[in-house]
């Protein structure tokens, strides 16, 4: 959503178009599924103890932040890779968070998202959290008072540590609700407009956009110097 949202055109311009594969997206899918296996005890031990250490680390982290609401309550509910529908919302829009768990004594719901990248992930006001929470808010309808976003992000060097939280009353994300639904509208104007940012980079339409190359044609320009100009104190122009 963090692209869409800033670059409305930039679904015209993926469509029909491969995602973006590379050898770091391959190896986050991968320990996605370690994460994943270990939390429904189908990951044999042998198969565990025979990953190098950073992963291992990592599954245990993810493992350990997510059940950690159950050492609070046992009555405590989880979900994994929680498939949603936002149809009611508005058309079109679906997704899927990595894991949910409810506790029903504090009567919070916790959004939890794996990240495998050392690119820093900032877990506030970040647009893919609230999707997610408002994803499963709605499909799961639980009373809750707040929903607590927690991103896992063991490679990547935070203050705050591998682990961060971010949470909102739950009637907040009605807000959120309104702000998507005017992000989704506007990427089905036919001309929607091709805003490049730091989202590219993920963007399927990357070497075909047009405004991309124009915003890279510019940089170039920007960074480089003219060399066909004479410099006066140049004794060899």
């Amino acid at each position: 959503m963090d692209r869409w949202e800033n670059c409305p055109g930039s679904v015209r311009e993926c469509k029909d178009k491969p995602s973006l594969e590379s050898d770091a997206a391959k190896r986050g899918t991968d320990v996605h599924e370690l994460c994943e296996r270990f939390l429904r005890s189908e990951l044999p031990p042998n198969e565990f103890h025979a990953l190098d250490q950073e992963t291992k680390d990592s599954v245990q982290l993810y493992f350990n932040t997510v059940t950690e609401q159950y050492e609070a309550d046992p009555r405590a509910q989880m979900g994994l890779e929680h498939r949603f529908s936002l149809e009611d919302v508005h058309p079109g829009c679906f997704g899927t968070c990595d894991a949910w768990v409810w506790n029903p004594t504090t009567r919070g719901l916790y959004i939890y998202d794996y990240k495998n990248g050392v690119s820093v992930v900032e877990i506030k006001n970040n647009a893919q959290f609230l999707y997610y929470a408002l994803g499963a808010l709605v499909t799961l309808k639980f009373p809750a008072l707040f929903i607590e976003m927690v991103v896992v992000q063991p490679r990547a060097k935070h203050k705050l540590g591998p682990v961060r939280r971010w949470r909102i009353p739950s009637m907040e994300i009605l807000d959120f609700e309104d702000r998507l639904v005017k992000a989704a509208k506007a990427t089905e104007n036919p001309k929607a407009k091709l805003v490049p940012g730091r989202y590219c980079f993920f963007c399927p339409a990357t070497f075909s956009c047009p405004a991309h190359l124009a915003q890279r044609l510019e940089d170039a320009k920007n960074t480089f110097t003219d060399i066909s100009t004479p410099d006066d104190d140049d004794p060899f122009s």
